[in-house]
């Protein structure tokens, strides 16, 4: 009887020992499972760290490039505001010179309509065309480089 007792309470010490083993290997397989999702999810973090400071490089480089941009076109702009003020200066100077000389030509530009009337029908009985020649609203110099 003391041997069923002995057989009995070292079955039981047994059995509690397997299933406290049983319980050992889920823990176990559970807490590999975890380490695997962990590195699993480190490997991401990893992978989206990389991506974010590429983006952030690219983000940085397109940022220097469109302040090059804008320093260029600010530099275009003033050109151009320089160019345009030049050209109406130029236009201004054009404006009054032409009123200065245009008085005295007048009779000249007259008189080149005048010999430019009298040649076209000559030239047109001689056979020969008047090609080339300033209309009404020619200047002498036109007149002149014709004939």
């Amino acid at each position: 009887m003391y041997s069923a007792f002995l057989i009995q309470g070292l079955a039981a010490h047994l059995s509690a020992k397997r299933s406290a083993l049983e319980r050992l290997d889920r823990y176990r397989l559970r807490l590999r499972k975890a380490e695997e999702d962990l590195r699993h999810k480190e490997h991401k973090r990893c992978v989206v760290a990389d991506a974010l400071k590429k983006a952030n490089a690219e983000d940085k480089s397109l940022i220097g490039e469109n302040k090059s941009v804008r320093t260029d076109e600010e530099g275009a702009n003033k050109r151009a505001a320089e160019q345009e003020r030049q050209l109406a200066a130029a236009k201004e100077k054009i404006k009054s010179l032409g009123t200065r000389l245009g008085k005295p030509l007048a009779p000249a530009t007259k008189s080149a309509k005048q010999a430019c009337y009298t040649l076209r029908p000559a030239l047109y009985v001689l056979g020969a065309r008047a090609e080339g020649a300033p209309g009404d609203d020619g200047t002498a110099f036109d007149f002149s480089e014709w004939m």
